[in-house]
Order: structure tokens, then C-alpha cells, then sequence
């Protein structure tokens, strides 16, 4: 993979214009371009981090309800266990698919949304609430 590298145009003149006792010049003047391969690789690298933005922002879509999962896919199925937005205390756990979530509670532990699991109060600690993938019916 070849390296990109910034053609700098100076009128004509083959060296930077240097004024005496500075090294180096703060700023540049004349025009300055990009080769076309570089500029692919710069767009290309662009499109990667505006889809990886937007996929990152898609996965956590703030959720104001009880969090209650409606357990249609089957990646709610395999994830099983889901927090519930008001109490700490309690989680969802998704069984079977198409049939509404079980209200579980941890005993004497908080619900951690990251490990999916009842832990100490300690080692528990408060984030953003997320939308499930799907909800239930009414």
C-alpha cells in the first residue's frame, strides 16, 4: 500500500519560500492537492468512520418505557435477559420466542445492563437506558 503524500505548489518554485532566520514557515502558501489514490483513501477511510458513527448511535436509541422487550428475534431470544428501565432491581428475561418477557428480580443485587447479570450494589453502576429491539404488543 502506497503512501499518500501532499503536493504542495509554490508558483513554480521547487523549494519552500523561507524568509531569513526561520526555519520553519508557520503557514503555507500556494495551492495544495491531493493525488487521486490518496484522495480514495481519505474518502474511503471518511465513509468507514461516518458508517461506524452511525451504526454505534443505532444500537442505543434512548428508551423512556419500562424496558420490557417484545422477544420477535431471535437475538433477543439468545441475549435472554433484559434491564429494566425504572427498578435496578429487575431484569426481563426473554424464554420462548413471540411470548411476552418474564419480570425477574435479583435478591439483594442490582441488575448491570453490560453483564447481564445481578451483581453487588458495589460494582453496580447507572447507564444510559436502551430501547429493545422490539416491543410487545399490547
Amino acid at each position: 500500500m502506497g503512501r499518500c503524500r501532499l503536493d504542495v505548489a509554490y508558483g513554480g518554485h521547487n523549494e519552500v519560500p523561507r524568509a531569513k532566520g526561520i526555519k520553519y514557515p508557520f503557514a503555507l502558501t500556494g495551492s495544495t492537492t491531493l493525488r487521486a489514490s490518496c484522495k480514495m483513501k481519505v474518502l474511503t477511510l471518511m465513509l468507514l468512520c461516518v458508517i461506524l458513527g452511525a451504526t454505534m448511535a443505532a444500537r442505543c436509541i434512548r428508551d423512556n418505557s419500562n424496558g420490557e422487550p417484545g422477544c420477535k428475534t431471535k437475538e433477543e431470544i439468545e441475549q435472554g435477559v433484559w434491564r429494566h428501565n425504572y427498578d435496578p432491581t429487575r431484569y426481563w428475561e426473554c424464554t420462548k420466542l413471540n411470548e411476552r418477557a418474564v419480570l425477574r428480580s435479583c435478591q439483594d443485587q442490582a441488575f448491570h445492563p453490560t453483564q447481564l447479570d445481578c451483581v453487588d450494589w458495589d460494582d453496580w453502576e447507572w447507564e444510559p437506558v436502551c430501547a429493545p429491539l422490539t416491543r410487545p404488543d399490547p
